[in-house]
């Protein structure tokens, strides 16, 4: 009817957007920058993110990625208003790197998409001192549990104060996409795709893992929780005349 108003309904439907999101191009190496960018965004002055990637017994082909940060945590607050909400933006002044709502919530669709596994663990000093710490689990949801665990079920990797883990269950074809875009077959073991995953990651934090301006700490990454080794700054070679197409 002229001059009648209809409202056309906007409101998301709950597993479609969580498969939607499952469907968005993202890379192993992009998945990985996303849980670091968090973990530098809580803690931009002398951060340390650990990352760690694991084989799960009697699995055949299916790998733990855990990412280990010793920032202040998340608040009860934050936790229940804003991590897990889609498209909620940062607050204002947030050091969040390219975070608008959907950069935590991208990765844990994926992995739910590729495997249907996760766990959040984290305790900032307010639940640290009760000698407890918060836990969510998948599957995503727009109502989803928060649990309150006691201090002895914190993980041995953690954080020995405040900080957050972030671990997610994956299969080796999709580590494999760490080497898309690059010539020759994908890389068929571990060490080799851990290897590529230090390369992205020495560029994409180049400027934070030398100081400068805006941050110093580190990133370090481990096989099966076993030695430690540091991701170097990588400044791409623009000397040659090889094309940069993508990072």
């Amino acid at each position: 009817m002229s001059g009648s108003t209809e409202i056309a309904d906007g409101v998301p439907e709950e597993k479609g957007i969580f498969r939607g999101l499952a469907q968005a191009p993202l890379h192993f190496h992009n998945m990985v920058a996303e849980l670091v960018d968090n973990a530098i965004a809580a803690k931009e002055k002398e951060f340390i993110v650990k990352i760690d990637i694991s084989k799960i017994p009697d699995t055949p082909d299916l790998f733990a990625v855990t990412v280990v940060d010793k920032g202040p945590g998340i608040p009860l607050k934050r936790v229940k208003d804003h991590v897990f909400k889609t498209g909620d933006p940062p607050p204002k002044g947030s050091l969040h790197l390219n975070e608008h709502g959907f950069g935590l919530k991208n990765v844990l669709a994926k992995a739910e998409a590729l495997a249907g596994s996760w766990t959040m663990q984290t305790r900032d000093q307010d639940i640290l001192k009760k000698d407890s710490f918060y836990e969510v689990n998948s599957p995503l949801a727009f109502k989803i549990p928060i649990y309150v665990k006691a201090g002895g079920q914190w993980p041995k990797y953690g954080s020995d104060s405040t900080g957050t883990t972030v671990r997610i269950n994956l299969p080796l074809s999709y580590f494999q996409t760490v080497s898309r875009g690059k010539r020759g077959a994908p890389p068929e073991n571990i060490p080799l795709i851990v290897r590529y995953l230090r390369e992205h990651l020495g560029v994409f934090y180049r400027g934070y893992l030398e100081g400068g301006k805006k941050a110093f700490g580190s990133i370090v990454t481990s096989l099966n929780w076993k030695e430690s080794e540091d991701v170097e700054p990588i400044r791409p070679d623009h000397s040659t005349k090889i094309p940069v197409k993508k990072f």
